[in-house]
């Protein structure tokens, strides 16, 4: 069994599928979001997700699957780049360092120069989508501190694991993540009080609790 991935553009009556290179073939055409799962044999296939029963009755020799654009495929690379750059507090140097790209790659990319190939724009993907998935990412980022810096309990920045690891997509790293959101989140709120009140409770917990994190 070959699977292939193409974008369509139109489909006529006949069943003929013409991409986006004017190329016609004539193959069965499925949906991303319905193709979920294929067990193939040379001689059938079966599918588990809402496929008709009667196409798994038929030797499929090439199963297309069409490509689907999603809100976030049509936002800008320069625009994903700036917002990674805002929400972890990254330079451009730390980002090519992540990337493992120049910086004169990365300023082309910035600038529309340049398309990045997808391997070298993975992990911008990859942070891109992170933040669309966290709560309370609206206008916020985090604290350098807490991106340069080992989290409590962690031997490696989250700086250090952007480096070092191709896949930033794990639950661990998306735990760490929200955890380093959630301190800068506090540690606004601390500095905010701070400055909005007229007393200070010297050597409170407090206070050295906003004393360490001013200083992270």
């Amino acid at each position: 069994m070959e699977i292939k991935t193409m974008s369509v553009t139109r489909t006529d009556d006949s069943g003929f599928f013409i991409d986006k290179a004017g190329t016609v073939t004539r193959r069965l055409c499925i949906s991303k979001t319905v193709l979920t799962a294929l067990t193939l044999t040379t001689s059938a296939m079966t599918l588990y997700a809402d496929i008709p029963s009667s196409i798994c009755e038929n030797t499929v020799t090439s199963v297309y699957v069409t490509e689907e654009n999603t809100a976030a495929d049509t936002i800008p690379v320069s625009e994903k780049i700036q917002k990674v750059l805002s929400f972890y507090n990254l330079g451009k140097s730390h980002l090519s360092k992540i990337l493992g790209i120049s910086r004169p790659s990365l300023y082309a990319w910035i600038d529309g120069s340049s398309e990045p190939a997808p391997q070298n724009f993975a992990k911008v993907e990859q942070l891109y989508s992170i933040i669309c998935e966290l709560r309370d990412t609206d206008d916020k980022s985090i604290h350098h501190g807490f991106i340069d810096n080992a989290l409590p309990g962690q031997n490696k920045s989250l700086y250090q694991l952007f480096v070092e690891n191709n896949n930033l997509k794990t639950q661990e790293i998306k735990n760490l993540i929200q955890d380093a959101l959630t301190k800068s989140i506090h540690r606004m709120i601390n500095i905010n009080k701070r400055r909005d009140s007229e007393y200070e409770i010297a050597h409170s917990d407090a206070e050295k609790e906003l004393t360490f994190e001013e200083n992270v």
